[in-house]
Protein backbone atom coordinates (compact mmCIF):
# COMPACT_ATOMS: atom_id res chain seq x y z
CA UNK A 1 0.00 0.00 0.00
CA UNK A 2 3.01 2.55 0.94
CA UNK A 3 4.39 1.49 -2.94
CA UNK A 4 1.50 2.70 -4.64
CA UNK A 5 0.29 5.93 -2.05
CA UNK A 6 4.55 7.03 -2.26
CA UNK A 7 5.92 5.45 -4.88
CA UNK A 8 9.17 8.06 -5.20
CA UNK A 9 9.77 8.36 -1.42
CA UNK A 10 10.71 5.06 0.55
CA UNK A 11 10.89 6.17 3.50
CA UNK A 12 7.04 7.32 3.06
CA UNK A 13 6.25 3.69 2.00
CA UNK A 14 8.79 1.99 4.55
CA UNK A 15 6.62 4.26 7.62
CA UNK A 16 3.34 4.08 6.18
CA UNK A 17 3.64 -0.14 5.28
CA UNK A 18 4.74 -0.04 9.22
CA UNK A 19 2.47 2.09 10.52
CA UNK A 20 -0.65 0.80 8.75
CA UNK A 21 0.51 -2.74 7.50
CA UNK A 22 -2.64 -4.47 7.90
CA UNK A 23 -4.61 -3.56 5.10
CA UNK A 24 -7.62 -4.72 6.32
CA UNK A 25 -7.78 -2.79 9.38
CA UNK A 26 -6.32 0.34 7.90
CA UNK A 27 -9.53 -0.44 5.34
CA UNK A 28 -12.25 -0.74 8.20
CA UNK A 29 -10.68 2.34 10.28
CA UNK A 30 -11.12 4.24 7.13
CA UNK A 31 -14.36 2.93 5.95
CA UNK A 32 -15.51 3.94 9.57
CA UNK A 33 -14.15 7.45 8.84
CA UNK A 34 -15.91 7.94 5.48
CA UNK A 35 -19.13 6.66 6.58
CA UNK A 36 -19.78 8.62 9.83
CA UNK A 37 -20.08 12.46 9.91
CA UNK A 38 -19.08 12.44 13.39
CA UNK A 39 -16.21 10.28 15.03
CA UNK A 40 -17.17 11.35 19.03
CA UNK A 41 -20.95 11.20 20.22
CA UNK A 42 -22.12 15.60 20.28
CA UNK A 43 -24.42 16.41 22.53
CA UNK A 44 -27.81 17.88 21.04
CA UNK A 45 -28.10 21.83 20.67
CA UNK A 46 -30.02 23.72 22.80
CA UNK A 47 -33.19 24.94 21.80
CA UNK A 48 -34.04 28.53 21.43
CA UNK A 49 -36.14 28.76 24.15
CA UNK A 50 -32.97 28.06 26.61
CA UNK A 51 -31.51 31.09 26.12
CA UNK A 52 -31.53 32.73 29.07
CA UNK A 53 -30.77 36.82 28.87
CA UNK A 54 -30.61 36.88 32.88
CA UNK A 55 -27.77 34.11 32.83
CA UNK A 56 -26.05 36.04 30.26
CA UNK A 57 -26.11 39.99 32.13
CA UNK A 58 -25.07 37.21 35.57
CA UNK A 59 -21.53 36.93 33.04
CA UNK A 60 -18.59 39.07 34.48
CA UNK A 61 -18.09 42.29 32.72
CA UNK A 62 -15.44 41.14 30.49
CA UNK A 63 -16.51 38.00 29.32
CA UNK A 64 -20.15 39.47 28.41
CA UNK A 65 -18.25 42.54 26.33
CA UNK A 66 -16.26 39.89 24.93
CA UNK A 67 -19.33 37.95 23.58
CA UNK A 68 -21.27 40.30 22.45
CA UNK A 69 -18.79 43.37 21.77
CA UNK A 70 -20.49 46.19 24.16
CA UNK A 71 -21.06 46.43 27.85
CA UNK A 72 -23.72 45.77 29.57
CA UNK A 73 -25.22 49.15 29.91
CA UNK A 74 -24.56 49.86 25.96
CA UNK A 75 -26.44 46.29 25.25
CA UNK A 76 -29.46 47.34 27.37
CA UNK A 77 -29.39 51.50 25.84
CA UNK A 78 -30.15 49.90 22.47
CA UNK A 79 -32.09 47.05 23.60
CA UNK A 80 -34.31 50.28 24.53
CA UNK A 81 -33.29 51.97 21.18
CA UNK A 82 -34.66 49.13 19.21
CA UNK A 83 -37.57 47.72 21.41
CA UNK A 84 -40.59 49.30 19.62
CA UNK A 85 -39.28 49.48 16.17
CA UNK A 86 -41.90 47.54 14.07
CA UNK A 87 -39.08 44.96 12.62
CA UNK A 88 -39.05 43.12 16.12
CA UNK A 89 -42.98 42.56 16.09
CA UNK A 90 -44.09 40.56 13.68
CA UNK A 91 -47.89 39.82 13.10
CA UNK A 92 -46.79 36.15 11.33
CA UNK A 93 -47.66 32.86 12.52
CA UNK A 94 -44.17 32.38 12.93
CA UNK A 95 -42.70 33.34 16.19
CA UNK A 96 -39.59 35.27 16.16
CA UNK A 97 -36.72 35.05 18.67
CA UNK A 98 -37.27 37.26 22.09
CA UNK A 99 -35.53 40.64 21.06
CA UNK A 100 -32.59 39.95 23.40
CA UNK A 101 -31.82 37.06 21.87
CA UNK A 102 -31.62 38.51 18.60
CA UNK A 103 -29.60 41.52 20.11
CA UNK A 104 -26.94 39.05 21.70
CA UNK A 105 -26.85 36.68 18.40
CA UNK A 106 -26.88 39.63 16.17
CA UNK A 107 -23.92 41.32 18.31
CA UNK A 108 -22.04 38.36 18.58
CA UNK A 109 -22.02 37.64 14.85
CA UNK A 110 -21.21 40.86 13.55
CA UNK A 111 -18.20 40.49 16.21
CA UNK A 112 -16.62 37.37 14.25
CA UNK A 113 -14.71 37.65 11.51
CA UNK A 114 -17.39 36.23 8.88
CA UNK A 115 -16.74 32.69 9.99
CA UNK A 116 -18.78 32.66 13.01
CA UNK A 117 -15.36 31.89 15.10
CA UNK A 118 -14.83 34.30 18.17
CA UNK A 119 -12.89 33.67 21.26
CA UNK A 120 -15.73 34.67 23.44
CA UNK A 121 -18.64 32.73 21.24
CA UNK A 122 -21.76 31.80 23.78
CA UNK A 123 -24.54 31.33 21.29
Amino acid sequence: MGSILFPDNSILQLTFDFLFGNEAWFRDLFEVVLTNRYLNDRSPPLPHGSFDIDRMFEMRDDDFKQAVRITKDAFVWLLGQIYHHAVFHSSSFRQQLPLPHQLALTLERLGSNGNGASVGKFA
